[in-house]
């Protein structure tokens, strides 16, 4: 988290930050992103940035944290607008991280993140996006109908989830990686949904 300093700097001021990171971070990944470019262009001096931010890192996940809070709806959103069907649930949240990330002003700074992910960066990523994992977990779990799975406790409801999630991630890392088109992407999510769905094992009879 920025410092109180940040915080309690004007809008336009802080607008004017944030604006110079998302270009900083829209051309270069977090370990080649400098704070020279970003104390330029917000034309702030370099120990004014580190009287609001720790570091470049701390900027870094407090950006993607603002805008994808902006950007796009919660998990929770999409399971209730597909009546609690998890698969289309999550289907349509894919479909609506993709409008998001589409768009012109953040299309460039969503392709850098995803094709720079890693482990670290990843968990990292997580925790600051509260919109990604439901805060709760009982209220999220209560959403989904069980009727249709082989699964019902909230236990393995969220084990699946977690399995579920990275699925969403890959696809998205292949379609900045690919420049595929939006119906390449959604015929590639159900080709590996599929595989969750219905399993890989042929059935005894077959």
């Amino acid at each position: 988290m920025p410092k109180e300093t940040f915080l309690n700097l004007p809008t336009h001021k802080k607008e004017l930050i944030l604006k110079a990171a998302l270009k900083e971070f829209s051309q270069y990944n977090i370990h080649e992103a400098s704070v020279a470019n970003i104390v330029r262009d917000s034309n702030i001096s370099r120990g004014s940035f580190y009287k609001y931010f720790v570091d470049i890192e701390d900027l870094y996940y407090y950006l993607y944290h603002e805008i994808t809070s902006q950007a796009h709806g919660t998990v929770i959103d999409a399971l209730k607008s597909a009546n609690g069907d998890l698969f289309l649930g999550l289907e349509n949240y894919l479909a609506d991280l993709v409008t998001a990330f589409s768009e012109d002003k953040y299309h460039d700074y969503f392709k850098v993140v995803t094709l720079n992910l890693n482990y670290v960066t990843q968990r990292k990523l997580a925790k600051k996006e509260t919109n990604l994992k439901p805060t709760n977990p009982v209220d999220f779990t209560k959403l989904i109908q069980t009727e249709k799975l082989t699964i019902t406790s909230q236990e393995d409801l969220l084990d699946f989830f977690k399995v579920f999630v990275p699925v969403i991630h890959e696809c998205l890392n292949d379609y900045f990686a690919n420049d595929w088109r939006y119906e390449q992407l959604m015929e590639e999510y159900h080709r590996r949904i599929k595989w969750l769905k219905y399993g890989i094992l042929k059935k005894e009879n077959e």
